[in-house]
This record gives structure tokens, sequence and C-alpha cells, in this order.
């Protein structure tokens, strides 16, 4: 039974959602397709919740932020938002890694065409499967629990490889090869410990290390594994042999994946429902022209404290301060869908520009 108090039912509603993500994460530990289609288990869940406490109690979607205005003002207002705040996103970023990393801003031929999303980043999650990622111009294939014999190929075919030592290998006539470097995938300092183990494959081991791969120039990869492989920063489960290609087109889809699985499921459920349910009741003070209250902060917090739930990392917590500004246009618009244009259309920022700068990384 939902509680009848506005801020109750918002609470529980909130720790029912928290329940259900920490279930799935749970469930995909040992389900495998649990694990690779957890973000769009998460996002059904986040529509679904609300939406059927809306229905019971008899009301209607509009009244929550969804539909009931013109698609041309929505547009709009996403498009005035994305024109004021996106430079100042810009020269911020630049500033930072500049001035406070010491990074430089570099942009080349491929800098913004590049391999699939689910390569991208170190990994984090890996299970005890090979992980194979894509960091820069570098794929990195790491060791799971066991020695597997792994393969790397690219097109063109000469694409350079580290070992430790600073030796180079090089792919001969589009036969693979691989190289063995340290467990954190850096270029190490002692002798190699595995040569070709077999033609066209090497081994990696927990005691060896793993493949460094420069993916400067190349065009496409192809990784096979006699083990299961996990993919980039979140160790999606995948069948190998894992096969991407450069392009151009990817922050299309990066946005439409952005806007219907990540976006439009959080701004519903945080901004449309939660932000809304807190709100009803309190006192409110008129903050560049919207009407905003407590709930305002609170279902921020809960917003920042939910990301912890599937990737407990501190550094989580800051989006906190990000939902500030879409539950104000929340508020302001009297919908969610400016706001989920724009929470998307910022992910996609982020990930872009941080391909432009090199240097030492926090």
């Amino acid at each position: 039974m939902i509680a009848t108090s506005p801020t109750r039912e918002g609470l529980w509603v909130w720790g029912a959602s928290v329940l259900c993500m920490a279930a799935l994460g749970g469930l995909g530990r040992l389900v495998p397709w649990v694990d690779s289609n957890l973000g769009g288990l998460v996002a059904v869940m986040f529509l679904y919740l609300p939406t059927v406490v809306i229905f019971r109690r008899g009301e209607d979607l509009p009244d929550y932020g969804l539909g009931g205005r013109p698609v041309g003002r929505d547009l709009a207002v996403f498009a005035l938002l994305v024109a004021v705040v996106f430079p100042v996103y810009l020269l911020g970023h630049w500033a930072f890694h500049t001035k406070v990393l010491g990074r430089s801003l570099e942009v080349g031929p491929d800098t913004f065409r590049r391999f699939d999303r689910d390569l991208e980043g170190h990994p984090e999650q890996r299970d005890g499967r090979v992980a194979v990622s894509v960091e820069g111009d570098w794929l990195r294939v790491l060791p799971g629990n066991a020695p597997a014999m792994v393969s790397v190929t690219t097109v063109p075919p000469d694409a350079p490889m580290w070992r430790p030592g600073g030796r180079r290998l090089r792919l001969s006539d589009g036969v693979p090869t691989g190289a063995a470097v340290s467990r954190s995938g850096e270029p190490g300092t002692t002798p190699a410990r595995n040569d070709l183990a077999a033609p066209g494959s090497v081994e990696v081991s927990p005691a060896a290390g793993g493949l460094l791969v420069d993916l400067r120039g190349r065009e496409e990869l192809r990784v096979n594994s006699a083990a299961p492989v996990a993919l980039g920063a979140y160790g999606v489960g995948a069948e190998p042999p894992v096969e991407s290609s450069r392009s151009g087109l990817w922050w299309l889809w990066l946005f439409a994946i952005q806007a219907l699985m990540v976006a439009l499921p959080e701004e519903w459920f945080y901004r449309g429902y939660l932000q809304h349910r807190l709100e009803l009741g309190r006192p409110k003070r008129r903050i560049l022209g919207a009407e905003l209250g407590t709930g305002w902060l609170l279902s921020s917090a809960l917003f920042a404290l939910g990301h912890l739930v599937l990737d407990p990392r501190p550094v989580r917590l800051l989006v906190f301060f990000p939902s500030l500004l879409f539950g104000w246009i929340r508020a302001r618009t009297d919908s969610v869908v400016p706001g989920a244009l724009f929470h998307a259309a910022c992910n996609v920022l982020a990930t872009a520009v941080n391909y432009a700068y090199v240097g030492p990384t926090p």
C-alpha cells in the first residue's frame, strides 16, 4: 500500500527503485543476459514505477510534466539551453584540463571517429573474464583469473604493440601477434614473459600480463579469445570475437541511447514524479523564474545517492549539481522533455570533449 503523504509516497517509491536496481545488479552477476541488458532494465523500472503509482491515484501524466505541451516549445527551450550553457561548459572544461590537470588540447583526424562505445573506458568490472577496452589511442586486453589464448588483428594490419622494456612488435602481412605488458596495461620494465604461443595468438594470464595495441591510424579491430570477455569500463559481457570499426556518427547513436535509456527515464522518475511529489505542500521560492522548494534539493540528493547503487564510487555523488539544473528546467518549463534532451546532450558533450585532451589523467 502506497502511503498517502506525498513525501512518504515519494520516499517509498525511491526506496523501491533502489531495491530493484540492487536486485538487478546482483542478478546480473549470475545471469549474463541481465548483465548485458542492465541499463535497459533499469530504464524500464524508472519509467514503470512512477507511472503505475500515478495511474493508481487517477492522475494524468501531463500533471507530472510528460505530454500536454507543444513539441516546438520544448525544442526551443532545449536549443536555448544548449546555446547558453555549452559555451560556458566548454570554457570551464578547457581551463580545468589545461590549468589544473596539465593536459593539452589536441584534435586530429581520428579524435571524434571512435570505435564502439561498449569498448570505451578502463575496465572496472571484469569478474574474472578477459577485459577488452579502448582507452584513448590504445586497445587494452587484460587477463582474467586464468590464462587464455588471445589474438588481435587490425586494418590496416601493421599496428605496433608494446612489450616490457619499450621494444615494439608489429603485425606483419595481416598475421596477428601479441606482447606482454604489466597487469595495469602500462608498458613495463621487465623482459617479456610470453612470445607467440601459437600462430596468430598469444597467451594472456595474471602472471604474464595483457596486450596493449596502438590504434592510431587503425580503421578496424578484431579480438578473439578462448575465454569469455568483458567490454569497456563496465564489463559488458560479449561472446568473442569482438569486432569494431571507426565511425564519426557514434554521437548520434550515443545521443539516442542517452535520451531513451538514461535521460528520459531518469528525468521522468526524479524530476517528473519525485520532485513534484516532494514539492507538494512545501513552501517555495522563485529562483530565476522557477518556483522551487526543499523538494528540489531533496530529489537531487536522492538522485545522487541512487547513482551509488550500481557504481559505488564517491565521485558519483557529484551528479547532485547538474541535477539542480535539471530540476530547475522541470520547474521552469513544467515539462520533463527539455530537461531530458538537455540531459542527454550534456552526457554526449562530456564524452566528446574528453577525447580532445591528452596528457596525465587523475
